[in-house]
């Protein structure tokens, strides 16, 4: 729909331009209607279009406005998402604390990760990238990325040692 709605931004139709931007506008700040990456930049640029090409002041004015309204939406969303990462972070440190489990940072060489500074390393490649420790004949399967991420957030507490005769 906003691919469609955005090819009509080049009609002459000062109606057409203004129902345009009443679209895109709508599409935008809706909270029932997720418009972002290449769509959100080509409703930006199609707004941006009516302006520069229209000779109808009204239309002028009515292009700057909706892309105003655009821009606030999205950085209030932005701050929005913000708040509620604060939020979700915050409620996660306490269940770990009620667990008595500790949000703990993690170094890359904990995870079995390697990490250089600067320069082109042994192997050929840059220092200050992080590769894994060990690879799966030289196939990497992604399993350690998310395992250092997981690892990082969430370590595994140091099991208590039982002490006496091994259980049979």
């Amino acid at each position: 729909i906003i691919e469609t709605v955005c090819e009509c931004r080049s009609n002459a139709d000062e109606q057409v331009q203004r129902q345009v931007l009443y679209v895109l506008t709508t599409a935008v700040t809706s909270p029932f209607c997720e418009v972002h990456e290449g769509s959100l930049l080509a409703v930006l640029q199609a707004c941006y279009h009516v302006h520069l090409m229209t000779k109808a002041a009204n239309n002028k004015q009515a292009a700057r406005e909706a892309l105003s309204e655009m821009i606030h939406t999205v950085f209030q969303r932005m701050d929005d998402f913000d708040q509620r990462t604060r939020e979700d972070a915050e409620r996660i440190e306490l269940e770990l604390a009620a667990a008595g489990r500790e949000l703990v940072p993690r170094t890359p060489e904990q995870d079995g990760i390697k990490a250089d500074a600067g320069g082109i390393g042994a192997d050929g490649t840059p220092n200050g990238t992080i590769t894994p420790a060990e690879s799966n004949d030289g196939h990497d399967d992604g399993g350690w990325v998310a395992s250092s991420v997981v690892n990082a957030h969430f370590p595994e507490p140091e099991k208590e040692r039982r002490h006496g005769g091994e259980n049979m």
